[in-house]
């Protein structure tokens, strides 16, 4: 598997917590991390990403 961010190589890995295990991919290039949450919010974007830029009254709107 590839990193979507980076095109790097992707590691299964289980991080465990105090509720069970998760299941996760990660790259070993950037760190990026995936998991079925991630890929869910993906793929389901509920709202659009409103970024304010420095110095400047405009606010963009961008699509995910």
């Amino acid at each position: 598997m590839q990193c979507p961010r980076c095109h790097g190589m992707m590691v299964n890995e289980q991080v465990y917590t105090d509720q069970g295990g998760i299941d996760i991919s990660r790259c070993i290039h950037c760190g990026d991390v995936i998991d079925n949450v991630v890929i869910f919010n993906r793929s389901h974007p509920s709202f659009e990403i409103k970024k304010v830029f420095r110095g400047c009254n405009m606010v963009a709107s961008i699509p995910v």
